[in-house]
C-alpha cells in the first residue's frame, strides 16, 4: 500500500477490490488472490475494506468476516439470518472444546465476526446480508476507514439517558458507508456517540467521543453533546482529551464529517505507526484541530456545555455500564442484558436469541462493547417466562462477577498477531475462579493475545497481554499483567505490574489479588479504588507470593 501523501492520492482506491471479489475470487477461489500480479500482501490488505481478514497460518485459506452493526442494534430477523449463514457457510474444520463447529464472536465495537469463510462463498453471504438489510459494500468494518460507530446499547430505551443517539449513529454511519470521500484514510477512524450518563460509549478511547451535555443557546437550554478527541488503545494508547466544543444533534453529523476530513487531509501518511488522530492532535494541538474543523464546516463551533461527568453513577455503578441484568426501560417495559462469555456465541444460540426477541421483546437485539447482548421491550408479565428460557442457562442475565467481567480477543486460534490462545483459555479461567474464589462485586478481567489491545486490557481492573516466558526450561505461553484501569469520571489506564506470568499460573495470581482486596478494602470500595489506594505495585508484590 502507498506510504506517502502523493502516492495515496494516485493509487487504486482499496474499495475497488470489490469487483475482483465478486468477479474473480468468488469464482476462482483463494489461489486467485495469491496469484495477483501485485504484491499479494497488498491484495489481502485491501480485502479488509470489505471486512475480510485472512486467518493465520493454521488455516490461511479461510477468512474471518466482520459484519458492521452501527450502535450494535440488530433486528431479530438479522440475528437469525447471521446464525443460519454461519451454519451453512462458516463451519470450523475441527470441534472447538467449548463452542462446537459453528459460532460467531461479538466484538468490543458492537460488530459480529464469523470465521472459516471461503472466499468462494462471499457473494452468496453478501446476498444473505442484503436480503435482511445488513451492510455490505464499502462498510468500513476493517481497513483504513471510518469504523463501526459505537454507542449506548440501550439508546432510546434507557430511563435516564439525556439524548437518544441511535438515530444519529444511523445517520452518520450511513453517510460514511455511502461516501466516496473517506475510503482511504491515513489509518482507521473510530467514533463513539452516546447520549447516556454512564459513559458506556467509551468516548475516552475513541478518536472522537461525543457524550451528553446541555448548553444555553439564545436563552434556551439545549440538549446535545460535548466532545473528547484523540483517544485510542493499542501501541501508544492515549486517553481522549476534553475539547471545548458543544454540538447539537442536528450539527453532530456535519461536525463529524469535517473532523474526519481534517484527519484525512492532515494525518500522517508517511509513518503508519504515527497515523492515528491522537498523534496529529499531539503534534499540532487541540486548538489547531478545532480551528481546522471550524474552517472545514459552516456550522458554528461553540464552546463546551455542561456535561454529566460528575454523576455519582457514571461508570462506577453496580452494573458497571455493561447493562447485564433485568432493568426497567423509559416506557415501563424491561430490557434483559445477557452475558456472553468472551463474546463467543454458538450459531444456534444466535438464532434462538432472535426467536426470544420476537416472542418476548420488541424484535431487536443490542450488542454491547462488553461483548454481550441486550434484548429490549419485554413486558413485566412476561419476565418470569423469559427468565426460565433454557438459553439463559448458557448466556445468563445474572452471571458471576468473573463471568460478567470477562473479555477476550480472538487469540492465536485465528489471528496472526496474537502470541497466546485466548477464548477457550478465558472460559477455563472463569470456571476455575468461580469454583475457588468468592467475590460479590464486579470485576473486569480482559485478556488480549498481543499488544494490539483488541480486548482493551488497559481499561480493565485486571488486564492480561499475551507474551512468552520460560518455565521449567521450556518456552510457554504467558501474560504480562496490569491492574487498576478504568474509564468514567477519573479515567486511567492500568499499571503494568508483572511480566511473563505463565498462563497456567495466572488464575492463582488473580485469586491472590482478590484475597488481598477482600481483606483490605473498605466498605463499598471497588477493586480499582482499592489497588489505587494501596498502590498497584504493592498489591502485585503481595499477590505474587507463592506464585511460581
Amino acid at each position: 500500500m502507498a506510504s506517502t501523501v502523493e502516492e495515496w492520492k494516485n493509487e487504486e482506491d482499496p474499495v475497488e477490490i470489490k469487483d475482483r471479489i465478486l468477479n474473480e475470487y468468488s469464482e476462482e477461489g483463494f489461489d486467485a488472490i495469491e496469484g495477483t500480479e501485485e504484491d499479494d500482501s497488498d491484495e489481502f490488505e485491501r480485502l479488509k475494506w470489505y471486512g475480510l481478514y485472512q486467518h493465520n497460518d493454521n488455516s490461511p485459506e479461510y477468512f474471518m468476516h466482520r459484519v458492521k452493526i452501527p450502535n450494535g442494534i440488530l433486528t431479530a430477523e438479522q440475528a437469525k439470518r447471521v446464525g443460519n449463514v454461519i451454519k451453512e457457510y462458516a463451519v470450523a474444520e475441527e470441534e472447538n472444546p467449548h463452542f462446537g463447529r459453528t459460532f460467531c464472536d461479538f466484538t468490543t465495537r458492537q460488530c459480529i465476526q464469523i470465521h472459516w469463510v471461503d472466499i468462494r462463498d462471499i457473494e452468496d453471504i453478501w446476498e444473505e446480508w442484503d436480503d435482511v438489510g445488513l451492510p455490505t459494500g464499502a462498510t468500513g468494518a476493517c481497513g483504513d476507514v471510518f469504523r463501526n460507530i459505537v454507542g449506548c446499547p440501550v439508546a432510546g430505551v434507557d430511563g435516564d439517558e439525556v439524548v437518544d443517539a441511535s438515530g444519529l449513529v444511523d445517520e452518520v454511519a450511513e453517510y460514511f458507508m455511502e461516501s466516496d470521500d473517506f475510503t482511504n484514510l491515513p489509518r482507521k477512524f473510530k467514533v463513539s456517540i452516546a447520549g447516556c450518563k454512564e459513559g458506556c460509549g467509551q468516548g475516552e478511547i475513541n478518536d472522537l467521543g461525543f457524550h451528553p451535555a446541555t448548553r444555553q443557546i439564545d436563552g434556551e437550554t439545549v440538549e446535545g453533546f460535548n466532545l473528547k478527541a484523540g483517544g485510542g488503545l493499542g501501541r501508544g494508547g492515549i486517553m481522549a482529551k476534553d475539547v471545548d466544543v458543544f454540538v447539537t444533534p442536528d450539527e453532530l453529523p456535519e461536525f463529524t464529517r469535517a473532523a474526519a476530513a481534517v484527519f484525512r487531509d492532515e494525518g500522517n501518511r508517511e509513518q503508519r505507526a504515527r497515523a492515528r488522530l491522537r498523534y496529529l492532535i499531539e503534534e499540532k494541538g487541540i486548538d489547531w484541530f478545532v480551528g481546522e474543523v471550524n474552517e472545514e464546516t459552516e456550522i458554528e463551533v461553540r464552546g463546551a456545555g455542561d456535561g454529566f461527568r460528575d454523576e455519582a453513577e457514571y461508570n462506577t455503578g453496580a452494573h458497571y455500564c455493561d447493562h447485564v441484568g433485568i432493568h426497567e426501560q423509559n416506557d415501563g417495559r424491561y430490557y434483559a442484558g445477557l452475558q456472553v462469555i468472551t463474546g463467543r456465541l454458538k450459531a444456534d444460540w444466535l438464532v434462538e436469541l432472535g426467536r426470544l426477541a420476537e416472542e418476548y421483546g420488541d424484535g431487536t437485539l443490542r450488542l454491547t462493547q462488553r461483548q454481550n447482548v441486550v434484548l429490549t421491550g419485554i413486558y413485566e408479565e412476561d419476565l418470569e417466562s423469559f427468565k426460565n428460557e433454557p438459553l439463559l442457562d448458557d448466556i445468563p442475565a445474572d452471571p458471576s462477577p468473573f463471568r460478567r467481567g470477562a473479555i477476550s480477543c480472538t487469540g492465536t486460534e485465528f489471528c496472526n498477531l496474537a502470541l497466546i490462545e485466548t477464548k477457550n483459555r478465558m472460559v477455563d479461567w472463569v470456571n476455575r475462579l468461580e469454583d475457588s474464589v468468592e467475590l460479590d462485586s464486579p470485576l473486569r478481567v480482559h485478556l488480549s493475545g498481543c499488544n494490539a489491545s483488541c480486548a482493551q486490557p488497559q481499561i480493565a481492573d485486571i488486564g492480561f497481554q499475551g507474551s512468552k516466558t520460560r518455565k521449567d526450561g521450556e518456552i510457554v505461553e504467558a501474560v504480562d499483567v496490569g491492574i487498576g484501569g478504568g474509564l468514567g469520571s477519573d479515567p486511567e489506564f492500568i499499571d503494568w505490574v508483572v511480566e511473563g506470568v505463565a498462563c497456567e499460573d495466572a488464575v492463582e495470581l488473580v485469586s491472590n489479588m482478590i484475597d488481598e482486596y477482600r481483606r483490605g478494602s473498605d466498605a463499598d470500595e471497588t477493586f480499582r479504588d482499592y489497588v489505587r489506594r494501596v498502590g498497584t505495585d504493592e498489591v502485585a508484590e503481595r499477590a505474587q507470593e507463592g506464585v511460581p
